[in-house]
């Protein structure tokens, strides 16, 4: 009797089974092929970059230059997202920081369709505070990674990163803000 390997399930010959080589050969390549099916229709990971320089002194979210990239959302439903960005603040004082988030909308067109996902301290890079008073902004790379469950495997999505001044009267900057989708199992 034929077995089957025990991770993918693919066929083989048995040394005491009667010789089929065809019927062998067709049985493995037909496994094989739904494999690799399989794999292909998985969703990779995708990113964007975006290098401008933009500020903020408003303590919500704003996007500024729209930033973001469309996704698929895996059989899983789960994706990593991880923002990233040079923060920075003009402020003279340690108490201002600024931070950097993302939010998921459902739809493929970047920054539109309702907000699957909202913008969340709770999952922001940040705050960066400068620890001196010099004149001018200073920035400091940051970066956050979080799991988000819950999406429609298969659905379209959008994702756009964000950014605040944690503090009222304090100018908040992003320089080469950058986004990534991975897929999670």
């Amino acid at each position: 009797m034929a077995g089957e390997t025990s991770i993918y399930g693919l066929p083989y010959l048995e040394p005491d089974d009667p010789p089929d080589i065809a019927g062998a050969t067709q049985d493995l390549a037909e496994a094989v092929e739904t494999e690799l099916q399989r794999i292909e229709s998985t969703p990779q990971p995708v990113d964007a970059h975006q290098a401008a320089n933009d500020t903020t002194s408003s303590q919500a979210y704003q996007p500024g230059t729209t930033h973001g990239t469309a996704f698929t959302a895996p059989p899983s439903g789960r994706v990593y997202i991880t923002v990233s960005a040079s923060l920075g603040t003009n402020a003279v004082t340690s108490v201002a920081g600024s931070l950097l988030a993302f939010e998921v909308r459902i739809g493929s067109s970047v920054g539109s369709g309702t907000v699957a996902v909202t913008a969340d301290d709770t999952r922001a890079a940040g705050p960066w505070r400068p620890n001196n008073s010099d004149v001018g902004y200073k920035y400091s790379p940051a970066e956050r990674r979080t799991l988000v469950p819950g999406l429609t495997p298969g659905g379209a999505y959008n994702v756009r990163s964000l950014f605040r001044s944690d503090t009222s009267g304090a100018t908040a900057a992003v320089l080469n803000r950058y986004v990534l989708v991975e897929p999670s199992p």
